[in-house]
């Protein structure tokens, strides 16, 4: 092995001369170990369309490579190539469908949809079921009252991203309302957070209860101050609405602005007040006229109560129709014997009858860790999608799963002898729920702006009550960052992410608390027993790679913000997970040796595979934690996300969806992680020291084996937090190269009861990313391959041994946390720039991005060979750019933007390919809220030239046409 290490120097020199040519980046032409079309025995999925170009186990065929004595080592060894080798971009080309899914549209959809706009984030869109199908949305957290009526078609899903970044539009004419969709407050406004639509009652004085999906419909309840009400909306035979309130113990001079009321008014015979601005008519009508009265006044149709009795109830009586108008309201009446609304609120027939068996497929009982199928009811009636998000079992083994479409379904039998499993709809309509658990009883389910409980009241097994546990966090209301958790420690507290920061949410429920923020994308979160709450950010811009984050209250990790960075408990390689799932601690003895040492694994996202994540046995006496990932064995069929404890069997279930930036095989899946009593060839926990690191493993190993340091491979490298998409490999010696430092490993040996392994390794020293991987043999004789992926913050002692070399006192023992945080203050990151040669007398295009991934123009016109000024405003979330191309262009020069994720100087490029024959001109790439100009002379040939977001992920989808005419 000495000999082997000789090679260093030689391969310095070949490093440094290849350097000034290319990346540092490994190419499967080159580097076997990077060979898309090896390393692929043993995963039986290694054939589905989604892998055909995947690279498998980069980082351990490197190793494997370089323990050949045949084979030099580089003095910096090169880094991962990306998903696919590197072949297809940033994200590979398992994405097949470019993001675009409308199959949302086709899924049956019950009385009410959870969305988030456009009225406001946490709207509730209604359809009334009346002959001439006007619909409504009711704002639960804004405004507690219906803010927009419209005919037509229900509710339209934009296709993008399954329909998730944009929510539930709707699809019809708004006929009632705000025209545009928006809420706004009313001028001269007396009362602080009162709107101008809805109660004019102080926003502390709101509390929104819950819904009751009923037969009658959705009946809502909410308090205003000490006030209950019960609100609902009905649809009559003659395009009249009728909203039935029932004030449960009074109300007393209280003001309800109904909906946008303009124009001349005039009050008909029998009470009716109507009115009218050109095309737009409206008419109305209350029930009680002694205790309620309408006005119009600032632009609103306003509702005065001034002494409702307890139990009483009123009906106001609204159209837009002309005809409805001019013959007044009075017709419709009131239905004496109707009955009260508290009791119609609780009147339900179940609405889901089919019920769909499956039998689950056992898989073979040759590992310690096998993968069981359990299938899916694909095909149902209702066309619902199978995306799930999270899954929680009742202490009778029932499962609840949640789909990302808002349904949550229950399944039976998991543990049935006869392998027989029955799914059942549970309930429907939530906002695109992300987290979900069981306490006082009640299933809670985390939405982007509530935490819900979802209540069976009937017992008749489906949901008829949605209850609000709490709404005192703001979501996301556009993007496929969704607000995700969610846990609750032992004081009742509960923890969440919404849009970039964690919070923590008080046991009632009332008020929330900001922890950490800068998370990006936090899909990864869990709880371990001693209440550690765990995120774990998505890759992205200031999100060098998927990460492991301990909350804690002050912390930030760069994302949205330039506060000082703190240090995560570690990262996970993007070879190993791109995308992080969930992090379960596993309690249970049936769950063999991992669950008897409530190991916490990782479930992986976008590689639909699990890991260990072990805590450095040091933390014990030094009190900083940090971590290591140890991947494990057996393959998903989607990206999963989240898994439980059976408590019927001790076996995790995990569940999962595809999305985006996964190699998922299926929409969605739901397996079993079963232990079957074989040995596990895996390390159990490890110790870093100043020279080595110990690995303990649960069964004995064989000396000889272990004793050859041939038979091991160490390497490190880091990453750097940055405004890039994610991050390369760098050298933590070298840090402006890109790969990995090798580290000689010197001796290892084993301790007497053969489980505990000391890897000398004397170079060791603070690293972002540190690998070990080993070739060894159980002493029963079974040889095997394992690797661990430390995080190393701090080096533990020294440990003196007979032979050990001496301590190595020049190396760096000091954890650098790479950052070019610091130039982000520069002038190029102003949030207004310019670029090309300024000419006043140019013609002046603006363009802005907006939510959703779009541009607001679809296309502009300039004329041939004229200068051109093109402004691009970013109103979005995210960075953006423009980059104009050749006709015929786009997805090359798409793609070649792809490519950049290894180049550090992507950013730094905007995101444009070097290679710049096709491309006209192009902005910089934009923060939010920052604006950038390019001036440029516009082609002499006409045409249609079109215009991307070079930005990693957006170009297909972020498009639009500059003419030149």
């Amino acid at each position: 092995m000495k000999k082997h290490y000789t090679h260093l120097i030689l391969g310095a020199l070949l490093a440094t001369q290849a350097g000034a040519a290319e990346l540092n980046v490994a190419k499967g032409s080159k580097h076997p170990y990077a060979d898309t079309s090896k390393g692929r025995d043993g995963y039986q999925l290694a054939n589905e369309t989604a892998n055909e170009k995947r690279l498998y186990d980069f980082y351990q065929r490197q190793a494997d490579y370089y323990m050949d004595p045949k084979n030099p080592i580089p003095a910096i060894i090169p880094s991962y190539p990306g998903l696919d080798g590197g072949e297809h971009g940033h994200w590979g080309k398992h994405n097949q469908n470019g993001y675009k899914d409308g199959r949302w549209n086709e899924m049956g959809q019950s009385s009410f949809v959870g969305q988030q706009g456009p009225v406001s984030p946490d709207s509730i869109a209604i359809q009334l079921g009346g002959p001439n199908h006007l619909h409504t949305v009711f704002s639960a957290k804004s405004n507690l009252t219906f803010a927009r009526f419209w005919d037509g078609n229900f509710v339209h899903f934009n296709p993008y991203r399954w329909g998730t970044s944009s929510g539930a539009a709707p699809a019809g004419k708004t006929i009632l309302g705000f025209a545009d969709g928006k809420v706004r407050k009313s001028r001269g406004q007396q009362k602080a957070n009162a709107s101008s639509i809805g109660w004019q009652v102080d926003k502390k004085d709101q509390k929104y209860i819950g819904m009751y999906d009923a037969d009658c419909g959705p009946v809502f309840e909410y308090q205003l101050g000490g006030s209950t009400v019960l609100d609902h909306v009905s649809e009559l035979d003659n395009k009249v609405l009728c909203r039935r309130l029932e004030f449960t113990n009074g109300l007393k001079n209280a003001t309800l602005a109904l909906f946008e009321a303009k124009g001349d008014t005039k009050t008909l015979s029998d009470g009716t007040l109507t009115g009218s601005a050109g095309k737009q008519t409206w008419s109305a009508l209350i029930s009680d006229k002694e205790n309620c009265r309408l006005e119009v006044s600032n632009g609103m149709l306003l509702v005065h109560f001034k002494d409702m009795a307890k139990g009483s109830s009123v009906e106001i009586y609204f159209s837009a129709d002309e005809s409805a108008a001019s013959k007044g309201l009075a017709s419709s009446g009131t239905k004496a014997s109707q009955p009260a609304l508290s009791q119609l609120a609780h009147e339900r027939k179940s609405k889901w009858s089919d019920t769909y068996t499956v039998d689950i497929k056992r898989g073979a009982d040759d590992a310690a860790y096998v993968v069981d199928t359990i299938p899916l009811p694909f095909k149902n009636e209702n066309k619902s999608l199978m995306f799930f998000t999270d899954i929680v079992f009742d202490q009778s083994g029932t499962a609840y799963i949640s789909t990302l479409m808002g349904e949550i379904w229950k399944v039976t039998g998991l543990t049935s002898k006869d392998g027989k499993v029955t799914w059942d709809k549970f309930a429907t309509g939530l906002n695109q729920p992300f987290g979900m658990k069981i306490w006082d009883g009640k299933l809670h389910v985390l939405e982007r702006e509530q935490i819900t409980t979802v209540e069976d009241l009937n017992g008749d097994g489906e949901a008829d009550f949605y209850g609000n546990f709490s709404n005192a966090f703001q979501g996301l209301p556009g993007s496929h960052t969704h607000t995700f958790g969610m846990e609750r420690d032992s004081k009742g507290y509960t923890y969440l992410v919404a849009q970039w920061a964690a919070y923590r949410i008080s046991p009632d429920g009332q008020t929330s608390e900001e922890l950490t923020k800068g998370l990006r994308n936090c899909m990864g979160f869990g709880k371990m027993s001693d209440d550690t709450i765990l995120v774990g950010p998505q890759e992205g811009t200031n999100t060098p790679t998927s990460t492991v984050i301990e909350l804690k209250k002050g912390d930030n990790h760069g994302f949205k913000n330039k506060d000082a960075l703190s240090i995560p408990l570690g990262y996970v390689p993007r070879g190993v997970d791109n995308s992080t799932g969930g992090f379960l601690e596993v309690d249970s003895e049936r769950w063999g040796p991992l669950g008897k040492n409530k190991t916490l694994i990782g479930i992986c996202y976008g590689y639909g595979s699990w890991y260990q994540i072990l805590f450095d046995e040091n933390a014990k006496t030094t009190g900083h934690r940090q971590i290591a990932s140890v991947p494990m064995p057996g393959e998903f069929l989607s990206g999963v996300t989240r898994g439980a404890v059976n408590p019927a069997d001790g076996q995790v279930y995990l569940v999962g969806l595809d999305g985006w930036g996964d190699y998922a095989i299926h929409d969605g899946c739901l397996h079993r992680l079963r232990y079957t009593g074989k040995d596990i060839h895996q390390p159990v926990g490890y110790e870093v020291f100043d020279n080595g690191i110990k690995v303990n493993f649960p069964e004995a190993l064989d000396a000889k084996f272990a004793s050859n340091k041939a038979n091991y491979f160490a390497q490190m490298w880091n990453y750097k937090n940055s405004r890039q998409y994610g991050s390369p490999e760098y050298s933590v010696k070298n840090p402006e190269s890109l790969g990995h430092d090798p580290l000689p490993v010197t001796s290892a040996m084993l301790s007497e009861d053969g489980k505990s392994l000391f890897v000398e390794i004397p170079d060791l020293q603070p690293a972002m990313q540190m690998q070990l991987r080993m070739h060894l043999k159980s002493k029963k004789g079974e040889e095997f391959q394992s690797d661990i992926f430390p995080t190393i913050v701090h080096l533990g002692k020294f440990i003196n041994f007979a032979g050990a070399q001496p301590k190595n006192e020049t190396k760096d023992r000091e954890f650098h946390l790479m950052s070019d945080r610091d130039s982000n203050n520069s002038k190029e990151d102003d949030l207004n720039t310019q670029s090309g040669k300024v000419d006043e007398h140019a013609r002046q295009v603006k363009v802005k991005t907006i939510m959703g991934l779009k541009y607001n123009l679809k296309e502009f016109k300039v004329k041939a060979g004229e200068s051109v000024a093109l402004v691009l405003h970013n109103e979005d979330s995210m960075p953006h750019n423009l980059v104009i191309v050749k006709p015929g262009a786009k997805q090359k020069v798409g793609e070649a933007a792809f490519k950049m994720m290894n180049d550090p100087k992507a950013l730094e490029k905007s995101y444009v390919p070097d290679d710049k024959a096709d491309v006209v001109a192009f902005t910089k790439v934009v923060d939010p809220k920052g604006t950038h100009t390019t001036y440029f002379v516009a082609p002499k040939e006409k045409g249609k030239y079109p215009f991307i977001c070079t930005f990693p992920g957006h170009w297909q989808v972020m498009q639009g046409v500059m003419i030149v005419e």
